[in-house]
């Protein structure tokens, strides 16, 4: 069964579904519990406080979704997937350094933003 794309596809986006629906709960709720998530700059914006304690590194979730089936389903020899595999967690790293600044340090700029101003 292994040989037919349908079949391996059909597998992929299953456990894709599978693992954004239940580590994506798990993951969201971890995140809340230990306080990861947005703080607010008082603009005086009405709807501003709604936004507060949601939770980032979302992504965390997305990467799963995606690399997991991949590796399991998807014909590893291949240069096209090699090369997905490497955007995917490239730009996956760039988002979690993104969020890690945002959270961790404190810093409200982005992330390119904060390497072009890194002297001031």
């Amino acid at each position: 069964m292994f040989q037919f794309i349908t079949f391996r596809v059909t597998m992929a986006l299953l456990l894709s579904l599978a693992i954004s629906l239940l580590l994506g709960k798990r993951i969201v709720k971890y995140l809340q519990r230990k306080q990861i998530g947005e703080t607010i700059r008082d603009l005086g914006l009405a709807g501003e406080n709604s936004k507060k304690g949601t939770p980032t590194m979302g992504g965390l979730i997305i990467l799963s979704s995606i690399l997991i089936p991949t590796l399991l389903f998807a014909q590893i020899k291949t240069v096209y997937i090699w090369l997905m595999l490497l955007c995917t967690v490239w730009l996956g790293l760039i988002g979690f350094l993104d969020d890690y600044i945002k959270v961790f340090k404190k810093i409200k700029k982005d992330l390119l933003v904060s390497l072009k101003c890194s002297d001031r």
